[in-house]
């Protein structure tokens, strides 16, 4: 389970991302997804702990709806600069895996992030 009282997403607390988690959910929000990228993948490509953890969720939501699948695939590609990337994707194995087959089964108009091909 995580702790996301311990987290931090690009601008600081992560109270809101967990609401906007359970909005998209729930519901079709452009607005809601517009608000999860710039907290999770600030300019599709700075991440934060807040966005590793997220990655069950999106990968959850991701049959259902191209724009999780699409904003996982900027989290995994933002690794590459984040200093802690690597390890905090380590630890998520069995979330990639789940991603990766979903990338790969994924239907136009959804682009399939580089980070999964």
């Amino acid at each position: 389970m995580t702790d996301w009282t311990q987290m931090v997403d690009a601008h600081g607390e992560t109270e809101r991302v967990l609401v906007l988690l359970d909005l998209v959910e729930r519901e079709e929000a452009p607005e809601a997804w517009e608000e999860l990228w710039d907290r999770l993948c600030l300019h599709g490509e700075t991440v934060s702990p807040a966005s590793f953890a997220a990655l069950p969720r999106l990968a959850d939501l991701a049959p259902a709806t191209a724009q999780a699948l699409e904003l996982a695939g900027a989290i995994a590609r933002g690794t590459l600069q984040h200093p802690d990337g690597e390890a905090l994707l380590a630890g998520r194995p069995e979330v990639l895996s789940r991603l990766r087959d979903l990338a790969g089964t994924a239907e136009p108009p959804c682009r399939v992030p580089q980070g999964f091909r």
